[in-house]
C-alpha cells in the first residue's frame, strides 16, 4: 500500500471501528416513572394546550391540557422528551434527573436555538453546534431588492464582512469570514449550493474597469430555503476550507400537496446626491488663474481663448459658454422590478419543485441595466422505501449593460461628470445662433475630458452570462444506522463581454479611437461527493454520527480577451473592423485547470446533549501546486459542554441554555492562480502577427499550499424563556506559510518570484445578542452584532536581506505589507499643513522640483528631500469594528422592521477627490478649491494651484485618506399579512421596502461602502464606481 492510500484507509477503518463499538445501546431501566410538567408560550408565558409530548426512546406520548400541564411515564429520569406543537419550534429536552419540567415554546415565526442548520456532512441543531456557526432562513432575507443572496447577507452574520462592490445592479460583493488571511490566494468563503461546490474565485477578469462577473446569479434569492455560515472546524474540506463555508439550500418541499406561490415587486432607485463642484462662473475664474500661473497675461488669454470673456462674436463662444451640471445630465432615477413563480406537487413516489423568475434593474445613468432569467427544477424520486434519487438543476441568463468604473477618467462617466467643465454642453450648439443641435458635442481642443453623455449613450459595455448548475444525488438506506449517498454534478458558466469606445465625445489616448473589444470566458466543473454515514442514538443518551467519504472535483478556467483600435467610424463597432495594422490589435488568454480529490472522515459524539465531541480529518491532493507538495493532511477537533444541563444549573428557572465551546482546526487554501508559480508555464504573445508561446516565470518547485490553523473559544447563552440570546466567539488564526512576492535581480530575466516566506495572524472577537419583548399583541424584537478582527503580518523572510516589505502599486496609490502591520496598509507621505514663506525654496518635492510657499508640507526625515525614505503607513482600509443593528415591531398582521449596518475605523482613498482637488490642469474641480492658497489667502486649507504639479502636491499622502466609517439604514420594511381565505388563498403579504434610506458618515464621496476589486489591495479605493443610492419598492407575495 502506498503512503498516498494509507491515510484514507486508516481513517475509514478507525471511523468504522468506533461506529461498531458504540453501536450497542446500553440497557435501559424497565421501571416506569411518572413525571410532570407545564408548557407555556415564550414571551406571554400563557399555557399551551394540545402540545404533544413524547419519549424519544419508547414512543410514549402525552398531550397538555387547558392549563398546559402534562403527565407522562418515562423509563428513567435521564430520557429525552420531544415537545411539538404546530406553529411553534419543536424542542428536544433531556430530563437530567428532574421529575418536573417547565418548557417554553417559541413561535415558528422566530428563529431559536432549536432550529437546524445544514452542513456539507449533514444536519445539526443550532444549540448542539461544536463549532462557530450562523444560520439564516428565507425570512431573514425577505422583502429585499437584492439581486443576489450575497448582497442580502451584509451585516447579518457576526464575524463575516460583506462589502458591496458598488451600486451597479447585479454587482458582486466581497465576502470574508474572519478577516483577510492571504495576500495573493483566495480570501472568500467556499460556497455550497444544494450539496455542490460552487467555485466563484475565477470571476476576476474583465474588459470593463471595475466590473466583476457575479456567479451567484445562478440562484434566485426567492428560491433559497436556508443559509448556513460555517466559520471553523472544516478540516473535512481539506484544501478548500480555510476561508469558511457558506452552505445554501434551495426550497425542496417534500409534501405531496400542490402549492403555488407568486411574488412580484416594482419600484424606483433614486439618483445620488451631487458632489459640490465649481459652477460655470467659478470655473472660468479658476481657469483664468491657472492660465495666469502658467505665465499668460490677459492679452495672451484673450488671444488664445477669446470666448472666455463672454464675447458672443468670438470663435467657439457657444461651445464654451454654457452652464451644465454634468451630474444632473448623467444621473437620473431608474426603475426596478422582479417576478417569481413557484410550483410544487407530486405524490408518494415522486415530488417536484419548479420555479422561474425574471428580474430587471435599471442603473442610475442611461444605458446601464441588469436583467436576468432564472429557472430551477428539483424534486425527489423514491425508487423504494430505501433508495431515492434527487435531481437538481438551475439555469440563469443574465445581461449587464454598463460603462467602465475605473480610474481611467476618459471612459468612466462618473469621473467624467465630476471633471468635465460646466462651461461645455452635452450636445453641440450652432456656432452662429447657439441653437442646440441633435448630435453630441465633441471634446474640443481645450479641456481634455470626455463628454459624459457620449460615454453613457454611445460607449457600449455589455456582459451576457449563461450559467447552468445541475446535480443528481442517489441515496440508499441499508438500515436505521447505515446509509450511503453520492452526488454527481456539473457546473457550466459561459460569459461574453463586448465593448466599444467611440471617437466622438471621447478623449483619445495614444491616438487610439473607435476601439472595440471582446472577452469570452468559460468555466467548467465536474464533481462527485460520496458519503457513507453511520448514526446511532441509544436509550441511555449516547448519540453518534460518523461520516466517511471522498470528494472529487475537476475545474477548468479559460478566457480570451481581444481588443482592436481605429475602426473607420463610430458606426463600425465589431472586433476585426479596426486598423489594418496588426500591432494595433491585442489578444491575451488563459487556460488553467484544477483537480482535487479528498478522502475525509467526520465523527461526532454527544451524551444526553450535555457533552459534545467532534473530530474530522481529510487527506487530499490537488493539482494547484507542484507535484512535490500536492498531498496534505488536515485535522480538526472540537468539544462543547452544556453547563445548563448540570445539576448545579438544572433548576435555574431563568436559564434556558448555556453552552461553552472550544476547537482547533487546520484547513488549506487552494483556489488561486498564484500556485501556478510553482510550475513552469507559458503565456501567449503576438509577435509580427503570429501567436507564440513565451515563458512567463521562474518557477518555485517548493511553493506550498497555504494552511490556516485556527483556535476558537465560544459561548452560547439563552435566558428568560429564550427571550434573550447571546453568542460570543473568540478566535485566533495563523498562516505560517504565507505566500509572498519576492523580487529577483533583473539579471534573472523575471523579477517576480513567489515563496512561502510570510507568517500572518488574525485575531478576532464576535458578539451577537437579540431579545424579544411582548406586550399583549405587540411584539418587539431587537438585536445587534459587533465584530472586531485584527490582521497582522508576523514576519516576512526575503531572499534579498535588504528588503523589509512588499510594496503594491495601483493607480495613484500604494499599499505596504510589512511585519507587525496589516496586510494592506496605505503607504505614502504624511502632511503637516502648507509651507510658509520661511520654508519655501528649501525642500525638494516628490517630483524633484523646489517647493514653494503654499505647497503641501510633507513630513521629512530631515534631509530636505521628499522621497521614498519619507513614506510611511498613512491608513488602514480594514475596519476596527463592523456589524449590524436590527429591530422589528409586529402588531397583529402588521410588521415594521429595520436593519442598520455599520463600519467603524476603516480608511478610504478618495480618488475622486484626488482628481477634483488636484488643481494641476484644466479639469473642473470641487468647490473646496475656492479655499486654496493664494498670496491673499495664506491661511487656506488647500495648496496653491500649479499646472502640471511640479512640486508634487498631488503625491499619494494622507491628504487623500478619509475616514470611511458609516452607519446606514440599509433596509426599512412595512409588511402586512392578509388573513388567509379558506380554500382559496393560504397567504398574502403586501410590503413596502426602502433601501439605503440614510447614511451617517464623514466621508465626502458618494458612498462609503464599496470595493474596486475583490482583493485586499483594492479595499477602500474609490475610483468612482456607481454608488448605492436610495430605492423604494412595493411588493406582493401570494401563496395559493
Amino acid at each position: 500500500m502506498t503512503k498516498r492510500n494509507f491515510y484514507p484507509t486508516c481513517l475509514f477503518l478507525i471511523t468504522l471501528f468506533f461506529a461498531i463499538n458504540t453501536s450497542q445501546p446500553l440497557m435501559a431501566q424497565t421501571s416506569e416513572i411518572n413525571i410532570k410538567g407545564v408548557v407555556t408560550e415564550s414571551g406571554t408565558r400563557l399555557p399551551l394546550k394540545q402540545v404533544s409530548i413524547s419519549v424519544s426512546s419508547t414512543g410514549t406520548t402525552a398531550v397538555t391540557d387547558e392549563r398546559g400541564e402534562f403527565t407522562i411515564s418515562v423509563p428513567n429520569l435521564e430520557v429525552e422528551l420531544v415537545i411539538n406543537l404546530p406553529g411553534y419550534n419543536l424542542r428536544n429536552i433531556f430530563l437530567n434527573g428532574r421529575e418536573f419540567i417547565t418548557v417554553s415554546l417559541v413561535s415558528a415565526d422566530y428563529s431559536t436555538f432549536d432550529n437546524s442548520f445544514y452542513t456539507p456532512t449533514g444536519i445539526v441543531t443550532v444549540k448542539d453546534a461544536v463549532y462557530s456557526v450562523a444560520s439564516l432562513v428565507s425570512g431573514d432575507i425577505n422583502f429585499s431588492n437584492a439581486t443576489s443572496f450575497d448582497q442580502a447577507l451584509q451585516g447579518k452574520v457576526p464575524g463575516m464582512s460583506v462589502i458591496q462592490q458598488s451600486g451597479m445592479p447585479g454587482h458582486r460583493t466581497f465576502m470574508s469570514v474572519r478577516g483577510i488571511s492571504s495576500l495573493y490566494a483566495n480570501t472568500e468563503p467556499l460556497l455550497f449550493i444544494d450539496g455542490m461546490i460552487h467555485d466563484y474565485s475565477y470571476a476576476n477578469s474583465s474588459l470593463l474597469e471595475g466590473f466583476s462577473l457575479n456567479p451567484m446569479d445562478v440562484l434566485d434569492i426567492d428560491d433559497i430555503s436556508n443559509i448556513s455560515i460555517l466559520k471553523d472546524g472544516l478540516s473535512y474540506l481539506g484544501a478548500a476550507g480555510s476561508n469558511g463555508v457558506i452552505n445554501v439550500n434551495t426550497e425542496q418541499k417534500a409534501e405531496t400537496s400542490t402549492v403555488m406561490k407568486f411574488s412580484a415587486y416594482g419600484g424606483v432607485t433614486m439618483a445620488p446626491k451631487n458632489q459640490d463642484l465649481l459652477n460655470a462662473g467659478e470655473f472660468k475664474n479658476y481657469f483664468t488663474e491657472m492660465l495666469n500661473s502658467q505665465g499668460y497675461n490677459s492679452g495672451d488669454i484673450n488671444t488664445i481663448y477669446p470666448w472666455l470673456k463672454g464675447n458672443p462674436s468670438s470663435k467657439d463662444y457657444y461651445k464654451y459658454n454654457n452652464s451644465t451640471d454634468w451630474q444632473d445630465e448623467t444621473f437620473s432615477p431608474s426603475a426596478v422590478s422582479k417576478f417569481h413563480f413557484f410550483l410544487k406537487g407530486g405524490d408518494d413516489i415522486a415530488t417536484y419543485n419548479i420555479s422561474t423568475g425574471y428580474l430587471s434593474h435599471k442603473g442610475i445613468y442611461e444605458n446601464s441595466a441588469y436583467t436576468r432569467y432564472n429557472l430551477r427544477i428539483n424534486g425527489k424520486i423514491n425508487i423504494s422505501d430505501k433508495f431515492s434519487v434527487t435531481p437538481n438543476a438551475k439555469l440563469s441568463l443574465a445581461d449587464s449593460k454598463l460603462a467602465n468604473h475605473g480610474p481611467s477618467a476618459w471612459k468612466n462617466p462618473i469621473l467624467a461628470s465630476a471633471l468635465k467643465p460646466s462651461v461645455m454642453a452635452p450636445y453641440a450648439r450652432d456656432p452662429e445662433t447657439g441653437a442646440t443641435l441633435d448630435y453630441l458635442d465633441d471634446v474640443g481642443n481645450v479641456f481634455m475630458v470626455s463628454n459624459p453623455t457620449a460615454i453613457t449613450q454611445n460607449a457600449q459595455g455589455s456582459n451576457r452570462n449563461y450559467h447552468f448548475l445541475s446535480s443528481v444525488t442517489a441515496a440508499y438506506r441499508f438500515n436505521e444506522h447505515f446509509n450511503i449517498s453520492t452526488l454527481v454534478g456539473i457546473n457550466f458558466n459561459n460569459s461574453r463581454e463586448n465593448i466599444f469606445l467611440p471617437d466622438i465625445g471621447m478623449v483619445q489616448v495614444d491616438s487610439a479611437y473607435n476601439s472595440p473589444g471582446d472577452f469570452v470566458f468559460e468555466f467548467r466543473s465536474t464533481q462527485n461527493h460520496t458519503t457513507f454515514t453511520y448514526t446511532n442514538k441509544t436509550a441511555s443518551g449516547h448519540s453518534i454520527v460518523a461520516n466517511a467519504g471522498y470528494r472529487y472535483m475537476q475545474n477548468s478556467y479559460k478566457y480570451n480577451l481581444s481588443t482592436d483600435l481605429n475602426t473607420p467610424s463610430d458606426d463600425f463597432k465589431s472586433l476585426g473592423q479596426g486598423s489594418q495594422y496588426s500591432f494595433l490589435r491585442s489578444t491575451v488568454g488563459d487556460n488553467r485547470g484544477l483537480k482535487w480529490i479528498s478522502f475525509y472522515g467526520d465523527f461526532s459524539y454527544n451524551f444526553r446533549n450535555k457533552y459534545f465531541v467532534n473530530a474530522n480529518m481529510s487527506y487530499d491532493g490537488n493539482s494547484a501546486t507542484n507535484e512535490l507538495n500536492r498531498y496534505n493532511i488536515y485535522p480538526s477537533v472540537g468539544g462543547a459542554w452544556r453547563l445548563s444541563s448540570e445539576d448545579f444549573l438544572t433548576n435555574a428557572s431563568w436559564l434556558e441554555d448555556f453552552k461553552i465551546r472550544a476547537s482547533y482546526s487546520v484547513a488549506g487554501n487552494m483556489f488561486s492562480s498564484v500556485y501556478d508559480n510553482s510550475k513552469l508555464y507559458y503565456t501567449d504573445r503576438r509577435m509580427n502577427g503570429t501567436g507564440v508561446l513565451t515563458r512567463e516565470i521562474i518557477p518555485n518547485e517548493d511553493l506550498e499550499l497555504e494552511k490556516k490553523n485556527t483556535i476558537n473559544a465560544g459561548a452560547d447563552l439563552s435566558v428568560f424563556q429564550q427571550q434573550l440570546n447571546v453568542h460570543v466567539d473568540f478566535f485566533k488564526s495563523n498562516v505560517n506559510n504565507l505566500v509572498i512576492r519576492q523580487e529577483l535581480p533583473p539579471t534573472f530575466g523575471y523579477t517576480d518570484y513567489y515563496d512561502n516566506g510570510g507568517k500572518l495572524e488574525v485575531t478576532g472577537l464576535a458578539i451577537s445578542a437579540d431579545t424579544r419583548l411582548q406586550f399583549s399583541d405587540l411584539i418587539w424584537t431587537i438585536g445587534a452584532s459587533v465584530s472586531k478582527e485584527i490582521t497582522k503580518i508576523k514576519s516576512l523572510t526575503f531572499i534579498n536581506p535588504n528588503t523589509t516589505s512588499i510594496i503594491t502599486t495601483i493607480d495613484a496609490a500604494q499599499f505596504i505589507t510589512s511585519a507587525g502591520n496589516p496586510v494592506n496598509a496605505y503607504y505614502g507621505y504624511k502632511t503637516e499643513g502648507l509651507l510658509s514663506s520661511a520654508e519655501a525654496g528649501k525642500i525638494i518635492g516628490p517630483n524633484g522640483a523646489m517647493m514653494q510657499e503654499g505647497d503641501i508640507k510633507f513630513k521629512d526625515d530631515g534631509d530636505n528631500i521628499i522621497n521614498e525614505n519619507d513614506k510611511t503607513i498613512i491608513g488602514d482600509p480594514n475596519p476596527e469594528l463592523f456589524g449590524n443593528i436590527f429591530t422589528a415591531f409586529a402588531y397583529k398582521n402588521f410588521q415594521l422592521s429595520a436593519i442598520f449596518n455599520y463600519s467603524v475605523g476603516n480608511d478610504v482613498f478618495n480618488y475622486v477627490r484626488y482628481k477634483t482637488e488636484s488643481m494641476s490642469g484644466y479639469d473642473n474641480q470641487s468647490k473646496t478649491v475656492l479655499d486654496r492658497w493664494t498670496s491673499a489667502n495664506t491661511s487656506a486649507k488647500l495648496p496653491r494651484m500649479a499646472y502640471g504639479d511640479p512640486s508634487g502636491n498631488t503625491a499619494f499622502s494622507d491628504r487623500w485618506i478619509e475616514d470611511g466609517s458609516y452607519l446606514r439604514l440599509s433596509q426599512l420594511t412595512l409588511n402586512y399579512n392578509v388573513p388567509p381565505i379558506q380554500g382559496f388563498i393560504k397567504g398574502v403579504a403586501i410590503y413596502l421596502t426602502a433601501t439605503n434610506l440614510f447614511t451617517i458618515t464623514n466621508y465626502s464621496g458618494y458612498d462609503p461602502d464599496f470595493i474596486y476589486m475583490n482583493s485586499p489591495f483594492y479595499m477602500g479605493v474609490d475610483y468612482g464606481k456607481m454608488p448605492q443610492t436610495q430605492s423604494f419598492i412595493i411588493g406582493l407575495k401570494l401563496d395559493l
